[in-house]
């Protein structure tokens, strides 16, 4: 027989899930939105824009011909398969250069053909741009103010009832989007 290991478990007691709003999304909501559920702010995130579950809807949009036709089950099994079509070809291409099973340039180079290898070529290349990027920046602060910072976001990261770091404290000032016809 076999021992489970209960560490590999998502859902295990030391795991903490937090649900964040896609980038491109953002700006359409609230303030408070905007700064609790940003992407940018989201402990160990890193730099993601959020949208890759979006991409998949196009690859569906031919079916939809096919699918207006048919029942609710019919439907919701084909759409599953095609999904899991889709996160397949997407996990298999993760260690390939590019992906031959679509045409779309732009849509292989985002999803599908989405290089693992590649993408770790270039965050090791950008890291050390970034990193004297971030030490010239913090170099123009005092070490008091950086570690007054530093702890009230850590604060907020470990308890997010805590005060929000990232949230406008100057009165009366607010984003405002224009539009202009």
């Amino acid at each position: 027989m076999f021992a489970i290991d209960h560490q590999f478990f998502l859902f295990n007691g030391a795991t903490q899930v937090k649900f964040f709003v896609p980038k491109f999304h953002l700006p359409a909501h609230i303030a408070v939105c905007r700064s609790n559920y940003s992407f940018n702010y989201g402990k160990g995130v890193g730099r993601t824009e959020g949208e890759a579950p979006e991409r998949g809807w196009s690859d569906t949009n031919a079916l939809a011909p096919s699918t207006r036709e048919m029942g609710p089950g019919s439907r919701r099994d084909t759409l599953d398969y095609h999904f899991g079509d889709h996160n397949w070809q997407k996990v298999a291409g993760m260690g390939k250069y590019g992906n031959q099973h679509t045409s779309n340039a732009l849509l292989t180079y985002f999803t599908k053909g989405a290089s693992l290898h590649r993408k770790l070529l270039s965050a090791a290349t950008d890291m050390a741009e970034h990193t004297i990027s971030h030490n010239e920046l913090s170099s123009t602060f005092s070490k008091e103010i950086l570690d007054s910072w530093t702890n009230q976001v850590e604060i907020w990261e470990n308890d997010p009832t805590q005060p929000n770091p990232f949230e406008t404290k100057v009165q009366g000032m607010s984003y405002k989007c224009y539009i202009f016809l």
